[in-house]
């Protein structure tokens, strides 16, 4: 399913319904949404959009980042990772609001896409983006090594 950019929300139905059969469904994180939210990533701030997280929420579902790691030439390996957890949120009794465990889940989310990026810094598709570009002291091919765990 593709979401469509119009602003319609008639694809929530059909997400929900998913969910409620306890089906899987992707929903890319790494991008500006609507509604989003901003969150520490490296030196910085970025706004990730808030529709996986609050889904998740009101569905009472797990939410498991994945990716995609290059192992080797034309070959790719994803990797999905433990779920998010966010702190002190029996979201069954709801003892946080949606927004707070949102928020939580956001940053979350952009501290894996910087360990990730860490771990693997050529497999990230942003370098050339112009504004992680204007964030970088140096162009993305020669300062690439700068975001791998360890490096000075």
């Amino acid at each position: 399913m593709v979401i469509p950019l119009d602003g319609s929300l008639g694809y929530m139905r059909e997400l929900m319904d998913l969910l409620g059969r306890n089906q899987c469904i992707s929903i890319t994180g790494e991008l500006t949404g609507k509604q989003s939210v901003p969150a520490d990533f490296f030196e910085w701030q970025e706004s990730y959009a808030t529709g996986a997280p609050a889904l998740a929420y009101k569905m009472k579902a797990a939410l498991l980042p994945c990716c995609v790691v290059r192992d080797g030439e034309l070959r790719y390996r994803l990797v999905i990772q433990a779920p998010i957890c966010v702190e002190e949120s029996s979201v069954h009794g709801s003892s946080i609001d949606r927004h707070e465990f949102t928020r939580q889940a956001v940053q979350e989310f952009a501290k894996r896409v910087e360990e990730q990026v860490c771990a693997h810094p050529a497999d990230w598709d942003r370098w050339d983006d112009p504004d992680i570009q204007g964030r970088l002291q140096q162009p993305a091919d020669s300062g690439a090594h700068r975001w791998r765990k360890g490096a000075a």
